[in-house]
């Protein structure tokens, strides 16, 4: 809801989800919760994301941005999360392009090591707290 209420106060407004978003394609200034989305991996093979965001510039052919949201209460739990985040981003990527913004909202209690292995990976983060620098990402 958080990410819902920083997105509409921007200008972007919800669209509801099909279930699978085969082509991740939205028009722009829209997101949609909870979209499942196709992997090059098998006929079968799908994978959720939280939040795909298509940004206000750019039109139809630029590719949305993806947000995984997540919480952790301690640094096992946060090493975890950032072990599922970065196999996500692989996967997307190499459906996708290695260009697909994925982005990680993240609360909690996050290690430095935790933090330093998503950047060595070229994950990006934002801060539930400073949620305002996620529009820097939709520019």
């Amino acid at each position: 809801s958080v990410v819902a209420v920083f997105l509409e106060s921007i200008g972007y407004h919800e669209t509801a989800s099909d279930g699978v978003n085969a082509s991740l394609t939205n028009e722009p200034g829209t997101f949609t919760i909870d979209v499942v989305v196709p992997l090059a991996m098998g006929r079968d093979a799908f994978l959720p994301v939280d939040v795909l965001v298509q940004p206000n510039n750019g039109g139809l052919d630029r590719l949305p941005v993806l947000m995984d949201v997540g919480s952790s209460q301690d640094d096992r739990e946060a090493e975890a999360q950032a072990r599922r985040a970065l196999k996500k981003h692989r996967s997307l990527q190499t459906t996708y392009s290695e260009s697909l913004p994925f982005v990680l909202m993240l609360s909690g209690q996050i290690d430095a090591g935790v933090l330093g292995t998503l950047a060595a990976e070229s994950l990006d983060w934002v801060w539930q707290h400073k949620i305002n620098q996620f529009a820097e990402l939709l520019r």
